[in-house]
């Protein structure tokens, strides 16, 4: 159970306290503030958002759920003014004593969140939070022309659909503060934080971070040697990067049909398609579905058999984080040379945009490497320098598909919720 007080948009004739503050003073009017009574208003979403954690997690007991600060019912006008622009000497500051209420009320209404916050090891917002969520709806609803009545805001569900909506909370938030106020932006520690939480999540040996899903297929194709005439075969019902990865190097797409029942690549279809030609094949696991990998890990080896060379299995894996197929993790890359995944917002967890490349391979890792960056090596060793404490070189035409450190700590807080998710 959980004790609140709460303020927001009231899909009913009822005014919060929000609202009532809002709408007296859009219209002109001066209000009273208790300058010397406390509380710690939370706002409907937030508290909405809490409920769904505390849900997840099967909490039980009775806690308190409040913003994680407390100010006057006078200083909460005061936030309302600055978030909406309204003029702060409509509110006049006076003591609750003076109210003449018919019966005397108590003056600190805050609630101790603490334990609440440890139970879900998750930070509530504070009031100003709150408040900055409520002006942000306000602004939505506006430019939605969601209607306006008696100059109160009632919030309403809109016809549209989102294509996608992101799952971000006050820590993500604070995850991502930490690193600005850390200063290290660009690749710094969270980049190789967030490789090995990945990793170890998908039980794979190897996990590079990128700038998108697009850009690690790029560099999976260069890793498996694509070249101009080469084929790659793949989905039809996917995205354009699926297929756009080969023919930026100047491979030829081939589209092999999907199974009606699971919209996955069919298998016989892959055996209709494969040639001499073909070098690569991409399947994509469609709505986090794994395709059938064993199966297809069987036509490959049957194929380089019968043709002489190495054709790569690269999982197109972006809608899989998450997913298991045979008891094993989708992106633990047991059928396949690599696996990709994309943290665009309409995936499982987001890191705004970014990607990643997994692979049990050291070579094809170290190849990953240096074309997410420039080409450049510093390792001194590379067979393709001399020595030197200082190296520092260009071995192979890269390209800038860098994750940052701000992103890579959104999607470390971000994995710890991906099972809930």
């Amino acid at each position: 159970m959980l004790r609140t007080n709460i303020f927001g948009w009231n899909i009913q004739n009822k005014q919060s306290l929000g609202e009532w503050i809002l709408d007296e003073l859009q219209s002109g009017r001066k209000i009273n503030g208790f300058r010397d009574a406390f509380f710690s208003s939370i706002y409907t979403f937030e508290l909405a958002r809490v409920i769904d954690i505390a849900i997840n997690k099967k909490l039980e007991g009775i806690y308190n759920c409040a913003s994680a600060d407390y100010c006057s019912k006078y200083e909460f006008a005061l936030k309302i003014t600055n978030w909406f622009d309204l003029d702060r000497e409509a509110i006049c500051p006076i003591s609750i004593d003076n109210s003449h209420f018919e019966t005397i009320r108590g003056k600190n209404l805050s609630l101790n969140v603490s334990a609440l916050q440890t139970a879900l090891n998750y930070k509530l917002p504070t009031i100003d939070q709150s408040i900055g969520a409520f002006y942000r709806d306000a602004q939505c609803k506006l430019k939605q022309n969601i209607k306006n009545s008696a100059s109160m805001l009632y919030y309403t569900t809109s016809d549209l659909i989102p294509y996608g909506r992101q799952s971000v909370d006050q820590n993500d938030m604070e995850a991502v503060a930490e690193v600005l106020r850390n200063g290290w932006l660009t690749q710094g520690p969270k980049n190789d934080l967030f490789g090995t939480a990945l990793s170890n999540y998908c039980s794979v040996q190897y996990a590079l971070a990128v700038n998108s899903g697009t850009s690690g297929l790029h560099i999976a194709c260069l890793a498996a040697d694509l070249q101009p005439g080469d084929e790659v075969i793949t989905s039809p019902i996917t995205f354009v990067a699926s297929a756009n990865c080969a023919a930026y190097c100047g491979a030829i797409p081939i589209f092999a049909d999907i199974d009606l029942r699971t919209y996955n690549i069919a298998l016989e279809e892959i055996e209709k398609k494969i040639t001499p030609k073909t070098k690569a094949i991409i399947p994509v696991h469609f709505a986090g579905q794994s395709c059938e990998m064993e199966g297809l890990q069987s036509i490959v080896k049957e194929a380089e058999k019968r043709f002489g060379h190495k054709i790569y299995i690269i999982e197109d894996a972006s809608h899989a984080l998450g997913s298991q197929y045979k008891n094993t993790q989708v992106g633990s890359c047991a059928y396949s040379d690599m696996a990709v995944l994309s943290f665009h917002p309409v995936k499982h967890i987001t890191t705004g945009e970014g990607g990643a490349v997994l692979t049990n391979d050291d070579s094809i890792y170290q190849k990953l490497s240096l074309f997410r960056s420039h080409g450049i090596s510093k390792d001194s060793n590379s067979p393709k320098v001399k020595n030197n404490q200082w190296y520092y070189e260009q071995v192979e035409l890269g390209y800038n598909y860098r994750i940052n450190d701000i992103q890579c700590a959104l999607g470390l807080s971000q994995l710890k919720k991906l099972d809930s998710f």
